[in-house]
């Protein structure tokens, strides 16, 4: 666990590539005048309505619509918005008369629109929609390219002074290979509008001092254009020389020195040691290791504090705090009536391996591989073992949490029950990646679609918590034979406690992974919610094409493997910058839990 501190953190890092020949020309070229060109469903006519704010969230885009008409919020729902335009008892689009469609009349108020005039009558926006309706207003089709990537000139522009300005320029790429120039197409966000300010078109405007990012959105892409107004003349050679012993330091001050900004000076001895305990290990160094430390005129004492720190248990003890609170340890969702014991078994365990120097890596892997019952364990075998953990330590069958291989109450918690449940959980702990938006819908700021959503919950719904098939019977007996049969919830809760102090058996729940069924089906849930969509959607990795087969014996492993892949985005950059939001106040990508 020693990578946690700041000295082996990895860098994030990007390869620029150049915006090369044969790129299409942009829309407003296109269709300025006459063209014989029909213009693409999803290229072009959604990503305009995007664009002059029709499927808008102010407007057809929200969940309610906007005058009896509704759209996907930002046009990502291509059959339901085609539905939309053409079909219904007012159709927006009229293939008999294409200019007398309400997509155009409504947006040049050539009729009544409370959304106010957003195009004029002859533009290239107007020629794109009118172009596609005399085309037959095709939709997508199933072979049609795929979106591929969104490129944005430039990835970074410093600015010398306020009112300078600079033009973006966006290409996508499809499938097919080829390559347009979507610029005009495109939504800009400027992140922070105090530093600098985005037009319509994707001029961006400096306007203070500091650093930013200006979003760029299209189709599924979203890119990101850092912008810097050096805050003061200490630029260029006019920086001071700053030590750099570490590839870390590189990278910082290289940034520093766009920016301007000349660090503080190293901090004294006290403070270092104030602020390097609080940080390894949660606690305030004593007065005396204060004395001892200020007195040391060694001149490589401040690593020796670090490793020092490193091998206390208190680094272990902060640590497991900190992972526990981001793996969702909370005694309130844990099993009834053992709520507080599982709370400390979950504690308990995270600290062994920290103290064990465990890499990340394999801690994650025995919580997302867990199951309650060791492999060719019997049920019977399980409630003996299981009970042990709970029994108190001063009885001789007391068994230690800690010594388990694998910790299965992550699964085990009363609020993620459900696929849905579980992949947003799942998402947020280990990527750094919040699915919330993309339940309903696709989120304008993000890369997730619904669909994305639904096929990753999917990967879930054969994980359980509960008594397996094989076990009911079993389960039933021990039931009937502790007295716990007709008993209500209350009651059963207190007698379970008790039994288990007095060593006796009860019908232990347990983390298992349901088998495939013989369609590759996963098997119905008894409630409604998050779990919308995930008993029939395929199962599919995050960010990637890549679908796991239904007839896996655990879909558990092929999440972890692809999670330990070197190539994976998510994993290994989510907590190295959750860590280095721990130490420095603040993540490389911030917040730290929004990858």
């Amino acid at each position: 666990m020693r990578r946690f501190i700041p000295l082996a953190l990895v860098w994030f890092t990007s390869a620029a590539t150049a915006l090369g020949a044969g790129v299409i020309k942009p829309a407003d070229k296109r269709f300025g005048s006459d063209t014989a060109e029909n213009p693409s469903f999803r290229r072009h006519v959604l990503p305009l309505m995007g664009r002059i704010g029709c499927n808008g969230r102010a407007c057809h885009g929200s969940f309610q619509g906007q005058g009896g008409f509704r759209l996907s919020l930002f046009g990502y729902d291509f059959k339901s918005d085609l539905d939309a335009l053409c079909q219904g008892d007012h159709p927006r689009v009229d293939l008999e008369a294409p200019d007398a469609s309400l997509i155009l009349e409504k947006p040049t108020v050539a009729i009544p629109h409370k959304g106010g005039k957003r195009i004029e009558v002859g533009s290239w926006q107007y020629r794109v929609l009118l172009r596609w309706i005399e085309a037959g207003a095709k939709g997508v089709e199933d072979d049609d390219p795929q979106f591929v990537s969104l490129e944005v000139s430039p990835k970074e522009f410093v600015f010398r002074k306020p009112g300078q300005t600079v033009q973006l320029r966006a290409v996508a790429h499809w499938s097919d290979g080829t390559a347009e120039d979507v610029t005009p197409l495109c939504r800009f966000r400027s992140n922070d509008e105090s530093i600098v300010q985005v037009s319509e078109t994707g001029q961006i405007t400096a306007q203070g001092k500091g650093d930013t990012h200006v979003v760029t959105f299209y189709d599924n892409g979203v890119a990101a254009t850092q912008l810097i107004l050096p805050v003061s003349n200490r630029v260029g050679p006019r920086y001071p020389e700053v030590a750099t012993p570490t590839r870390i330091d590189e990278l910082v001050v290289e940034k520093l020195r766009r920016l301007g900004v000349v660090p503080s000076e190293l901090a004294d001895d006290a403070e270092f040691l104030r602020r390097v305990s609080l940080d390894i290990t949660g606690t305030l160094p004593s007065p005396d290791e204060v004395r001892t430390f200020l007195a040391d005129t060694t001149p490589d004492k401040r690593a020796h504090k670090v490793d020092e720190l490193l091998e206390r248990p208190a680094y272990a003890a902060w640590w497991a705090t900190l992972l526990c609170d981001l793996t969702g340890n909370n005694a309130k969702v844990l099993q009834q009536p053992f709520q507080s014991e599982e709370a400390e078994q979950w504690y308990a365990w995270m600290r062994a391996r920290l103290a064990e120097n465990t890499p990340y890596s394999g801690l994650i892997s025995r919580i997302v591989l867990a199951t309650s019952r060791t492999p060719g364990q019997s049920y019977d075998d399980f409630v003996r073992d299981n009970g042990a953990f709970y029994r108190p330590t001063n009885q001789s069958e007391h068994k230690d949490f800690a010594e388990r291989e694998t910790m299965p109450h992550y699964w085990a918690r009363r609020t993620v029950r459900q696929p849905g449940d579980m992949a947003l959980n799942f998402s947020y702990a280990f990527l750094g990646v919040r699915l919330q938006c993309a339940q309903c819908h696709k989120h304008p700021f993000d890369q997730w679609t619904q669909a994305d959503f639904k096929q990753f919950s999917a990967l879930f719904s054969r994980i359980r918590y509960g008594v397996p098939p094989d076990a009911r019977e079993r389960a039933k007996e021990i039931e009937e034979k502790v007295g716990l049969k007709g008993k209500n919830n209350n009651d059963k809760r207190k007698m379970l406690a008790e039994l288990v102090r007095k060593g006796q058996p009860i019908p232990w729940q347990e983390v298992y992974v349901e088998p495939p069924r013989p369609n590759g089906k996963a098997p119905a849930r008894g409630r409604k919610g998050n779990d919308t969509g995930a008993r029939s959607a395929t199962g599919k990795l995050l960010g990637g094409d890549r679908v796991i087969d239904a007839e896996v014996a655990d879909p558990r492993q092929a999440i972890m493997e692809w999670m330990l892949d070197r190539d994976n985005p998510y994993f290994a950059r989510a907590f190295v910058n959750r860590v280095w939001a721990h130490y420095f106040g603040v993540g490389i990508v911030d917040p730290p839990d929004d990858m």
